[in-house]
């Protein structure tokens, strides 16, 4: 699943890479796979958590922990189903088996999709070509907010993705 899941978005990241391509037939045709593979692993992921409860570390190893993960954070037709994880991922880093990484991606990414600010800079996109960093609440104190999950600073962080998308803006 993690495999499928990378595959689709590491092509869309080489797409994006050779420039401006968001409105290519190529490009609309991978993100229309990327919407397939991400609705057929949710749907396969919430049969898994139904049968087993969620994938945590001591049950299924770090690497399919992770890969849950993955799939849960590109889980953006289901809602409910991210709010779910993002109450067991708290309670995961509360208890020092997860890192903060995951807690800030999924809560940036839940509260986009209540059309609310972001709390950790974690959602970025690309629009003509340049890397476009989505509205943040109380930005002034983001730095904090990321340091207090260990995350580096939001410049870092945004550099990094730049590099991630081979974007020179």
């Amino acid at each position: 699943m993690e495999a499928a899941d990378q595959a689709v978005r590491q092509r869309a990241i080489a797409l994006m890479q050779a420039g401006p391509q968001t409105d290519t037939l190529a490009f609309k045709r991978i993100v229309a796979e990327q919407d397939s593979v991400d609705r057929a692993n949710t749907a396969r992921l919430q049969a898994i958590v139904d049968a087993h409860g969620w994938p945590s570390k001591p049950l299924v190893g770090e690497e399919a922990a992770g890969a849950a993960f993955l799939i849960v954070q590109h889980a953006t037709h289901d809602l409910a189903f991210q709010k779910q994880y993002l109450a067991f991922l708290g309670q995961e880093y509360q208890a020092g088996r997860v890192a903060g990484e995951p807690v800030a991606l999924l809560t940036d990414r839940i509260r986009q999709a209540e059309d609310r600010p972001q709390l950790y800079g974690t959602q970025l996109r690309v629009e003509d070509g340049r890397l476009v960093l989505d509205p943040i609440e109380d930005e002034d104190r983001v730095d904090q907010r990321r340091a207090a999950l260990g995350l580096p600073p939001l410049d870092e962080y945004v550099e990094q993705v730049r590099e991630v998308y081979g974007l020179t803006d």
